[in-house]
């Protein structure tokens, strides 16, 4: 008799992990504010100035606009190590504002409100970090829309 009940709320904790959303809110981001850091010798300033302009896009034609006061700052991390004959990607996407603390005195801090990141091994660098940042973008626009249906 315990051991079902121990499996039935090991099964309820399971399942209801399945469907939690997400601790992070995007309500009402509508404006951003792009800054990227490729620390990687694999990728050169043209192909860096291209995948921003391509997530720009991407973001602009989901109705996200750029350029105006205030704006929440979204942040793209590119790191690479080499091993052997492949390269280990680390990539990463964020979203950090000015936030008030509810700590005693409303500290006023930069915080992330978002983050997102894939980590793989590749042996076509520039491709995968495109595809990786693609698949990041479209996890961040999914999550979007969810929280501001």
């Amino acid at each position: 008799m315990l051991i079902s009940i121990k499996k039935t709320i090991l099964l309820l904790l399971i399942s209801s992990s399945l469907f939690a959303g997400s601790f992070f809110t995007l309500d009402n981001v509508k404006s951003l504010r792009i800054y990227m850091s490729a620390k990687t010798d694999i990728i050169n300033p043209e192909q860096k100035d291209a995948l921003k302009d391509k997530l720009m896009k991407k973001l602009q034609s989901a109705g996200f606009t750029f350029g105006e006061v205030d704006a929440t700052t979204f942040m793209i991390k590119i790191e690479t190590i080499e091993v052997d004959d492949s390269n280990a990607i680390y990539v990463q996407i964020a979203l950090g504002e000015e936030v008030t603390t509810s700590r005693s005195g409303n500290i006023k801090s930069f915080a992330f409100t978002y983050m997102a990141n894939d980590f793989i091994e590749s042996e076509e660098p520039y491709q995968d970090i495109e595809e990786s940042l693609n698949f990041l973008i479209t996890e961040f626009l999914e999550s979007h829309k969810d929280d501001n249906e």
